[in-house]
Parts: C-alpha cells; structure tokens; sequence
C-alpha cells in the first residue's frame, strides 16, 4: 500500500525516515509541533525514569522568560523581536504574502508552506531587538524566572533550570531522591534545600 505523494511506500516508512532526518539534523525546524522527538540519555543513579535534559530544557524555555521576571510581581518579560518579511518570490501556492503574522507573531500563519519558503525562514532567523516587561510596576531590574517540579525524582528539571539561569522549586518524598537531586543540582551551584 503507497501513500500520497510516494508510491510504494507506507506512511510507517515515511514517518520513521523523517524521525531520523529530524533527530540527526538534517532537517531542521522552525518550531515545535504536537510531537517532540527527543532522544532518550542514559543515567547512572539508582532512579529508574529519569527525564532527559533536552525535554526539561524545551520545557523551561518555553515556560519561562530568559531574561528573567519583575521582582515585584513576577510578571515575565518579554523579548521583541524582528522578522524581515520574505520577497514574493520564494511563497508557493500554499500562502500569500499578505498572510504572514505581524511581527509579534511571527510563528503564525505558517502552516502549509512550501519548501522554498521554509528554507527562507531557516536562512532568516527571527533578530531579537531587546527586552520589556509584561507588567506597569516600572521595575528596571529582573530576577530569575522560578520553576517548579512538584515529582522532582532525580532532580532533571533544577539541574537544567539552573543551567539556564533559572530558579527552581523541587518537591520529592522520597528522601534518596531528594539527595539525588541535592548533589545534582548542586554540580551548577549551591543549592538551598529543606526537608
């Protein structure tokens, strides 16, 4: 049984060449869609599933602002950015010029473009300009953004968070656990930790 656009093969055979393209690099994108692949590490501790940086980092961006938060009221900021519109020439049938996103959206409108639009994309990344805040509390400074893991286990989540400059709230019963996640974490930096 073929499928659409390649006769012959399976779309089981299509999706599993593509997984590999994508985890390899070859294919790159330009965000994140309804399935992440992530590769899976190995761990040498005694927890039996220990989540993998990339997804806890993937995560963290995603929920955070790298630039950190107001200390008054937590509100995040947020980065402004730029996305040169591309030239006529390289939309397909797929998308009109007129349908790109405004700049403060630049992830939208993106669906079903053509290849050679895509590529335009990946050769014109979006150019951050600065920073401002999400909140009127007028405050000129930040402090980090503060992530919570309620099921910490081995402590992924504050081992990436503090790699990323972030701050992080663990919670784990289990006491060996907790010292996992202790003497990970604290490969970064010192770690304040209460029972």
């Amino acid at each position: 049984m073929g499928f659409p656009g390649q006769p012959g093969r399976n779309k089981a055979a299509i999706n599993r060449d593509i997984r590999q393209q994508v985890l390899s690099g070859a294919v790159p994108m330009v965000n994140k869609r309804d399935v992440w692949m992530i590769p899976t590490e190995s761990f040498k501790g005694s927890h039996y599933a220990v989540m993998p940086t990339k997804l806890a980092e993937t995560c963290i961006k995603a929920g955070t602002s790298e630039r950190g938060c107001c200390p008054t009221c937590g509100g995040p900021w947020e980065r402004v950015v730029e996305r040169t519109k591309p030239p006529a020439d390289v939309y397909t049938g797929t998308v009109k010029p007129d349908s790109i996103a405004p700049v403060s959206h630049p992830e939208l409108g993106k669906a079903g473009m053509g290849q050679k639009l895509q590529n335009w994309y990946n050769e014109h990344p979006v150019e951050t300009l600065g920073w401002r805040p999400t909140c009127s509390c007028g405050e000129a400074d930040t402090r980090p953004c503060v992530v919570l893991d309620p099921f910490s286990g081995a402590g992924t989540t504050g081992l990436v968070a503090l790699r990323l400059n972030r701050d992080a709230i663990l919670i784990e019963l289990n006491p060996a656990y907790t010292e996992m996640a202790r003497e990970r974490c604290a490969q970064v930096q010192p770690v304040m930790m209460t029972t």
